[in-house]
Protein backbone atom coordinates (compact mmCIF):
# COMPACT_ATOMS: atom_id res chain seq x y z
CA UNK A 1 0.00 0.00 0.00
CA UNK A 2 1.57 3.29 -0.95
CA UNK A 3 0.32 7.21 0.10
CA UNK A 4 -2.77 8.15 -1.47
CA UNK A 5 -3.38 11.67 -2.48
CA UNK A 6 -6.51 12.45 -0.39
CA UNK A 7 -8.42 15.62 -1.54
CA UNK A 8 -10.43 16.42 0.91
CA UNK A 9 -10.74 18.93 3.38
CA UNK A 10 -12.94 16.36 5.71
CA UNK A 11 -10.65 15.90 9.36
CA UNK A 12 -12.64 12.50 9.17
CA UNK A 13 -11.18 11.40 5.75
CA UNK A 14 -7.54 11.77 7.08
CA UNK A 15 -7.75 10.58 10.35
CA UNK A 16 -9.75 6.99 8.52
CA UNK A 17 -6.64 6.82 6.07
CA UNK A 18 -4.07 7.69 8.66
CA UNK A 19 -5.92 4.40 10.13
CA UNK A 20 -5.44 2.63 7.52
CA UNK A 21 -1.65 3.18 7.00
CA UNK A 22 -1.30 2.12 10.44
CA UNK A 23 -2.65 -1.14 9.76
CA UNK A 24 -0.63 -1.95 7.25
CA UNK A 25 1.95 -1.08 8.92
CA UNK A 26 2.69 2.23 6.99
CA UNK A 27 3.53 4.44 9.89
CA UNK A 28 5.11 7.25 8.09
CA UNK A 29 1.73 7.34 5.59
CA UNK A 30 -0.18 7.53 8.94
CA UNK A 31 1.81 10.45 10.51
CA UNK A 32 1.40 12.44 7.22
CA UNK A 33 -2.03 12.14 7.58
CA UNK A 34 -3.14 12.69 11.15
CA UNK A 35 -0.46 16.11 10.76
CA UNK A 36 -2.96 16.93 7.69
CA UNK A 37 -6.22 16.47 9.88
CA UNK A 38 -4.74 18.15 12.41
CA UNK A 39 -3.56 21.50 10.66
CA UNK A 40 -7.43 21.57 9.28
CA UNK A 41 -9.31 20.68 12.66
CA UNK A 42 -9.79 23.73 15.43
CA UNK A 43 -10.63 21.23 18.09
CA UNK A 44 -8.21 18.85 20.12
CA UNK A 45 -10.05 15.44 18.61
CA UNK A 46 -7.54 14.94 15.61
CA UNK A 47 -4.85 15.71 17.99
CA UNK A 48 -5.71 12.33 20.45
CA UNK A 49 -6.47 10.50 17.35
CA UNK A 50 -2.67 10.92 16.93
CA UNK A 51 -1.95 9.96 20.54
CA UNK A 52 -3.68 7.11 20.16
CA UNK A 53 -1.57 5.98 17.12
CA UNK A 54 1.46 6.87 19.04
CA UNK A 55 0.78 4.79 21.94
CA UNK A 56 -0.24 2.00 19.82
CA UNK A 57 2.66 1.76 17.35
CA UNK A 58 5.35 3.84 18.58
CA UNK A 59 5.43 4.47 22.38
CA UNK A 60 2.98 5.56 24.79
CA UNK A 61 5.61 8.27 26.36
CA UNK A 62 5.76 9.61 23.09
CA UNK A 63 1.88 10.20 22.95
CA UNK A 64 1.74 11.74 26.58
CA UNK A 65 4.33 13.91 24.97
CA UNK A 66 2.07 15.00 22.31
CA UNK A 67 -0.87 15.71 24.62
CA UNK A 68 0.56 17.62 27.11
CA UNK A 69 2.30 19.70 24.24
CA UNK A 70 -1.46 20.36 22.96
CA UNK A 71 -2.63 21.56 26.14
CA UNK A 72 -0.85 24.82 25.00
CA UNK A 73 -3.23 25.07 21.79
CA UNK A 74 -6.02 25.58 24.14
CA UNK A 75 -4.70 27.26 26.54
CA UNK A 76 -8.27 29.90 26.93
CA UNK A 77 -11.76 29.16 28.55
CA UNK A 78 -13.54 29.02 25.64
CA UNK A 79 -12.10 25.39 24.74
CA UNK A 80 -12.79 24.00 28.66
CA UNK A 81 -13.81 20.67 27.14
CA UNK A 82 -10.41 20.05 25.37
CA UNK A 83 -8.82 20.18 28.40
CA UNK A 84 -11.05 17.55 29.89
CA UNK A 85 -10.72 15.17 27.00
CA UNK A 86 -6.82 15.76 27.30
CA UNK A 87 -6.18 15.55 30.41
CA UNK A 88 -8.32 12.28 30.60
CA UNK A 89 -6.70 10.58 27.75
CA UNK A 90 -3.39 11.52 29.17
CA UNK A 91 -4.26 10.50 33.14
CA UNK A 92 -5.53 6.98 31.05
CA UNK A 93 -1.91 6.74 29.26
CA UNK A 94 -0.40 6.91 32.55
CA UNK A 95 -2.25 4.67 34.63
CA UNK A 96 -1.25 2.24 31.69
CA UNK A 97 2.12 2.79 32.27
CA UNK A 98 1.63 2.07 36.31
CA UNK A 99 2.47 5.43 36.99
CA UNK A 100 -0.16 5.95 39.55
CA UNK A 101 0.88 9.42 40.97
CA UNK A 102 1.05 10.89 37.51
CA UNK A 103 -2.40 9.45 36.26
CA UNK A 104 -3.69 10.50 39.88
CA UNK A 105 -2.64 13.80 39.09
CA UNK A 106 -3.72 14.39 35.63
CA UNK A 107 -7.18 13.10 36.68
CA UNK A 108 -7.93 15.78 38.96
CA UNK A 109 -6.55 17.98 36.59
CA UNK A 110 -9.46 17.03 34.52
CA UNK A 111 -11.84 16.79 37.28
CA UNK A 112 -10.94 20.57 38.34
CA UNK A 113 -11.50 21.80 34.70
CA UNK A 114 -14.98 20.45 35.10
CA UNK A 115 -15.88 22.08 38.07
CA UNK A 116 -14.72 24.99 36.12
CA UNK A 117 -18.18 24.78 34.25
CA UNK A 118 -20.43 24.70 37.58
CA UNK A 119 -21.43 28.01 38.66
CA UNK A 120 -22.65 27.85 42.40
CA UNK A 121 -26.28 27.48 41.50
CA UNK A 122 -25.82 24.55 39.41
CA UNK A 123 -25.44 20.51 40.89
CA UNK A 124 -21.75 19.77 39.39
CA UNK A 125 -22.10 16.53 37.74
CA UNK A 126 -18.94 14.56 35.81
CA UNK A 127 -18.34 13.84 32.68
CA UNK A 128 -18.46 9.81 32.32
CA UNK A 129 -14.92 9.38 31.17
CA UNK A 130 -14.07 11.54 33.95
CA UNK A 131 -15.66 9.36 36.36
CA UNK A 132 -14.56 6.23 35.19
CA UNK A 133 -10.62 7.76 35.07
CA UNK A 134 -11.71 8.12 38.75
CA UNK A 135 -12.95 5.26 39.41
CA UNK A 136 -9.84 3.66 38.07
CA UNK A 137 -7.74 5.55 40.76
CA UNK A 138 -10.17 4.27 43.23
CA UNK A 139 -9.16 0.63 42.50
CA UNK A 140 -5.21 1.23 42.52
CA UNK A 141 -5.50 2.77 45.79
CA UNK A 142 -8.22 -0.37 46.75
CA UNK A 143 -10.83 1.63 47.48
CA UNK A 144 -12.64 -1.81 45.70
CA UNK A 145 -16.09 -0.44 47.13
CA UNK A 146 -16.35 2.89 46.02
CA UNK A 147 -14.99 1.94 43.01
CA UNK A 148 -17.85 -0.85 42.05
CA UNK A 149 -20.20 1.97 43.39
CA UNK A 150 -19.41 4.57 40.53
CA UNK A 151 -18.69 1.44 38.03
CA UNK A 152 -22.23 -0.09 38.80
CA UNK A 153 -23.25 3.18 37.78
CA UNK A 154 -21.52 3.55 34.87
CA UNK A 155 -22.61 0.45 33.24
CA UNK A 156 -25.69 1.29 33.14
CA UNK A 157 -25.73 3.22 29.96
CA UNK A 158 -25.40 0.63 26.69
CA UNK A 159 -22.41 3.38 25.34
CA UNK A 160 -18.05 3.17 25.37
CA UNK A 161 -18.01 4.64 28.44
CA UNK A 162 -20.85 1.99 30.30
CA UNK A 163 -19.18 -1.28 28.50
CA UNK A 164 -15.63 -0.37 29.76
CA UNK A 165 -17.28 0.00 32.74
CA UNK A 166 -18.60 -2.91 32.55
CA UNK A 167 -15.17 -4.43 31.79
CA UNK A 168 -13.85 -3.03 34.44
CA UNK A 169 -16.44 -4.32 37.02
CA UNK A 170 -15.19 -7.81 35.61
CA UNK A 171 -11.50 -7.37 36.88
CA UNK A 172 -12.37 -5.98 39.83
CA UNK A 173 -14.45 -9.09 40.88
CA UNK A 174 -11.69 -11.26 39.62
CA UNK A 175 -9.70 -9.64 42.02
CA UNK A 176 -12.08 -10.37 44.62
CA UNK A 177 -12.21 -13.92 43.69
CA UNK A 178 -16.57 -13.39 42.36
CA UNK A 179 -15.78 -15.63 39.43
CA UNK A 180 -19.21 -16.25 38.46
CA UNK A 181 -20.07 -12.41 39.28
CA UNK A 182 -17.01 -11.30 37.00
CA UNK A 183 -18.65 -14.10 33.86
CA UNK A 184 -22.03 -12.62 34.27
CA UNK A 185 -20.56 -8.91 33.81
CA UNK A 186 -18.46 -10.48 30.70
CA UNK A 187 -21.41 -11.71 29.06
CA UNK A 188 -22.87 -8.50 28.96
CA UNK A 189 -20.05 -6.58 28.10
CA UNK A 190 -19.42 -9.24 25.42
CA UNK A 191 -23.32 -9.07 23.71
CA UNK A 192 -22.39 -4.98 23.85
CA UNK A 193 -18.97 -5.38 21.72
CA UNK A 194 -20.68 -7.91 19.34
CA UNK A 195 -22.79 -5.04 18.45
CA UNK A 196 -20.92 -1.85 18.21
CA UNK A 197 -17.28 -3.76 16.86
CA UNK A 198 -15.13 -2.37 19.61
CA UNK A 199 -11.85 -4.78 18.84
CA UNK A 200 -9.64 -3.00 22.65
CA UNK A 201 -12.90 -3.66 24.46
CA UNK A 202 -13.15 -7.49 23.02
CA UNK A 203 -9.17 -8.44 23.56
CA UNK A 204 -9.66 -6.93 27.08
CA UNK A 205 -12.80 -9.38 27.55
CA UNK A 206 -10.49 -12.18 26.16
CA UNK A 207 -8.18 -11.25 28.71
CA UNK A 208 -9.79 -11.32 31.44
CA UNK A 209 -11.69 -14.60 30.29
CA UNK A 210 -8.56 -16.52 30.49
CA UNK A 211 -7.81 -15.73 33.89
CA UNK A 212 -11.29 -16.83 35.47
CA UNK A 213 -10.59 -20.18 32.85
CA UNK A 214 -7.16 -20.35 34.77
CA UNK A 215 -8.33 -20.64 37.86
CA UNK A 216 -10.91 -22.71 37.40
CA UNK A 217 -8.37 -24.85 35.83
CA UNK A 218 -9.67 -24.77 32.75
CA UNK A 219 -6.01 -24.73 31.11
CA UNK A 220 -7.40 -25.35 27.40
CA UNK A 221 -10.28 -22.89 27.59
CA UNK A 222 -7.72 -20.28 28.71
CA UNK A 223 -5.31 -20.64 25.64
CA UNK A 224 -7.86 -20.69 23.64
CA UNK A 225 -8.82 -16.94 24.80
CA UNK A 226 -5.44 -15.46 25.40
CA UNK A 227 -4.50 -16.93 21.57
CA UNK A 228 -7.76 -15.13 20.13
CA UNK A 229 -6.82 -11.99 21.74
CA UNK A 230 -3.27 -12.14 20.49
CA UNK A 231 -4.63 -12.65 17.16
CA UNK A 232 -7.18 -9.63 17.23
CA UNK A 233 -4.36 -7.40 18.72
CA UNK A 234 -2.06 -8.85 15.82
CA UNK A 235 -4.45 -7.58 12.99
CA UNK A 236 -5.49 -4.20 14.48
CA UNK A 237 -2.68 -1.55 14.62
CA UNK A 238 -5.24 0.38 17.37
CA UNK A 239 -4.35 -2.25 19.36
CA UNK A 240 -0.93 -3.58 18.79
CA UNK A 241 0.14 -2.02 22.39
CA UNK A 242 -1.74 -4.74 24.28
CA UNK A 243 0.29 -7.62 22.31
CA UNK A 244 3.34 -7.55 25.19
CA UNK A 245 1.14 -7.90 28.22
CA UNK A 246 -0.62 -10.77 26.12
CA UNK A 247 2.09 -12.60 25.15
CA UNK A 248 3.73 -12.58 28.59
CA UNK A 249 0.32 -13.75 29.93
CA UNK A 250 0.48 -16.62 27.37
CA UNK A 251 4.01 -17.70 28.85
CA UNK A 252 3.50 -17.72 32.14
CA UNK A 253 0.28 -19.67 31.26
CA UNK A 254 2.72 -22.29 29.08
CA UNK A 255 4.31 -23.16 31.96
CA UNK A 256 1.79 -23.34 33.98
CA UNK A 257 0.83 -26.13 31.88
CA UNK A 258 4.69 -27.55 31.78
CA UNK A 259 4.74 -27.86 35.10
CA UNK A 260 1.04 -29.30 35.95
CA UNK A 261 1.95 -32.13 33.06
CA UNK A 262 5.33 -32.81 34.83
CA UNK A 263 3.32 -33.32 38.23
CA UNK A 264 1.26 -35.87 36.16
CA UNK A 265 4.04 -37.91 34.73
CA UNK A 266 6.11 -37.87 38.15
CA UNK A 267 2.63 -39.17 39.74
Amino acid sequence: MGFICVNTDDVSGFISHAWRCADAHQNQFAEAYFQDAIRIDLTVHSRIEYAEFLADCVSTVRAIEELENSLNEVRNDDYQNDFILIYNRIAALYRELGNTPQSFRYQQYAISAEMKRFDSTSFPQLHRSSTLGFAHDLIQNREFTSAKFLLTSLSIDDDVVGNKARISLADLYIQEEEFTAAELMLEKATAWIQENDEIPQLIRSLELKSQIHIERKAFARARHSLNEAIRLAMNNARCSRLLPQLKSARRRLSLQMSVLCQKAEWN
